[in-house]
């Protein structure tokens, strides 16, 4: 076979190029990229729509502080929690006006939400913001209201903007110093308390005591007799009876045995007041140390 024999490969128009014939002529191409810019202006909406509201409520704090003064400080470490508002997406079941309420379902707890400023349309999404103190969360539809202390696990928040965290409360730390200050104070003079009235039963030790001896001296009458006897002989007479008695005493002298009974009674007590103040100090220091003086490194801006 020669090369004039030879058949040229025919020649390919682009358009003819298809891998799937049946995709082509129905647009399954052209829809899938629709669907992605679709995707895509959603996001985009979303994310402006959430910074509107984070620019809402920045604004709000700026007019009201006090906002945040509801909320505790945590830590840093756990970020999440210290969130005093959150953000859910919601769709509306139907065309409803300006402030009207519905109930949607989100991580199994049913929240009332309101509708924005404008009104909403069937099938339309907004953001909502929840309060924390103000959520209100129920197992059926239009149960009374409890009040949470944990975030839904699926909000719509920025992480990155640190805006969302508390300040720190100066009211709460001023109590917390008076409270220790006062408490300070009281065990103070507690343990001077203490210590005073150990000094005084350490003076007031005993030692070798005696007392000095009592009589009882019974008062007689004497019975004069005359006589024409001498006066010399002339004598006052006591009848037997009627003489008084003095009964034997000596004085009293503790024994070496009621001494140290004695001694060591006020060692104990001297060992358990100094022991007490001891334990009252450490206990004082302990309570200085962890006293709460919750600190907030972040800040609005």
């Amino acid at each position: 076979m020669t090369d004039e024999e030879t058949p040229e490969p025919a020649a390919i128009e682009p358009n003819e190029i298809s891998a799937d014939p049946e995709a082509a002529e129905e647009g399954t191409i052209p829809d899938a990229l629709q669907q992605i810019v679709d995707q895509y202006v959603s996001n985009e909406a979303r994310q402006s729509e959430r910074e509107r509201a984070l620019n809402e409520f920045r604004l709000a704090v700026q007019d009201d502080p006090s906002i945040l003064t509801a909320s505790t400080c945590f830590a840093e470490m756990n970020p999440p929690a210290a969130v005093p508002i959150s953000f859910i997406e919601v769709e509306a079941p139907a065309t409803l006006p300006e402030g009207d309420t519905f109930e949607v379902q989100h991580n199994g707890q049913f929240i009332r939400v309101s509708v924005p400023k404008g009104g909403v349309e069937e099938g339309q999404t907004f953001i909502h913001k929840i309060p924390v103190r103000q959520l209100t969360v129920s197992t059926t539809p239009s149960s009374i209201p409890n009040e949470v202390s944990s975030i839904p696990d699926e909000v719509m928040l920025e992480p990155s903007i640190p805006s969302i965290y508390p300040i720190s409360i100066t009211g709460f730390q001023e109590e917390s110093r008076w409270k220790n200050m006062i408490i300070g104070v009281v065990v103070l003079v507690a343990i001077g308390a203490a210590v005073a009235i150990g000094v005084l039963i350490g003076n007031a030790g005993p030692g070798v005591t005696t007392s000095n001896p009592s009589y009882e001296l019974d008062t007689t009458q004497f019975s004069i007799v005359e006589s024409n006897a001498p006066s010399e002989s002339l004598r006052p007479s006591m009848s037997p009876s009627l003489a008084p008695s003095f009964p034997p005493t000596r004085p009293k002298v503790s024994t070496l045995k009621d001494h140290m009974r004695v001694r060591m009674l006020v060692s104990v007590v001297r060992l358990g007041l100094i022991t007490t103040s001891i334990v009252a100090c450490m206990l004082t220091v302990l309570f200085f140390k962890q006293s709460p003086t919750p600190k907030c490194s972040r800040s609005l801006h």
